[in-house]
């Protein structure tokens, strides 16, 4: 990684350019008058089980730190394609480069943890030209953004089942699904934590990152 302030990306919904932003502007810590609740809407999603687990293991202010959902992040309708017709119908943007961009999809299930699937699309004049499935073994080399770069480590097996669970903790901030977890959670609230803590680190290395 470069020397300087990180930056990260932000995609811009009305003329679909991925702008930059400074990663400077996404330190915050709460709105003050502002609850928990207000704030993370958990009475409508699942995220009221993460923001427990955050507030508990001391890693709440730690996650303020990272880009929030509704501000930073960019979630979109799933256009019309053979090979995500059957996936949860928004996406979120991870990233892009001149070649494309990159989305998260959610494949809901009934009896255990959503599904993530990672797609490099394609764009044309006429919408969506392209979409392909990008494999286990290939997401590193994946354009990503801010912070899911930070993701990318030499534990493949590890750092994809973090990038999968921070995607599940995003969706649910930002209220575009109720529900990504079955049974209690244990094991994604944990997996969560050293996701958190693993990203805290990273952002702290960088200069103005403290």
């Amino acid at each position: 990684m470069g020397r300087g302030k990180k930056k990260a990306v932000a995609h811009n919904q009305e003329d679909d350019v991925a702008e930059p932003v400074d990663k400077g502007t996404m330190v915050g810590k709460r709105n003050q008058g502002t609850s928990r609740e207000e704030e993370t809407g958990e009475e409508d999603t699942q995220f009221h089980v993460a923001s427990d687990h955050m507030i508990a293991c001391k890693l709440w202010e730690e996650w303020t730190k990272l880009p929030r959902a509704r501000d930073h992040l960019t979630f979109w309708p799933n256009d019309p394609h053979p090979n995500t017709d059957a996936l949860f119908q928004r996406k979120m943007f991870l990233g892009s480069n001149k070649g494309g961009e990159v989305w998260a999809y959610l494949h809901e299930r009934e009896d255990r943890d959503a599904e993530v699937h990672l797609f490099a699309e394609t764009t044309g004049k006429g919408g969506t030209s392209g979409k392909l499935a990008i494999g286990h073994g290939a997401w590193k080399k994946l354009p990503f953004m801010y912070p899911f770069e930070f993701l990318r480590t030499d534990e493949a097996k590890e750092s994809r089942a973090q990038l999968d669970v921070l995607i599940h903790a995003y969706y649910l901030e930002a209220k575009q699904i109720p529900r990504v977890w079955a049974g209690d959670a244990k094991r994604p609230l944990n997996l969560l934590e050293q996701t958190i803590e693993k990203l805290s680190a990273a952002y702290n290395n960088y200069p103005g990152g403290k």
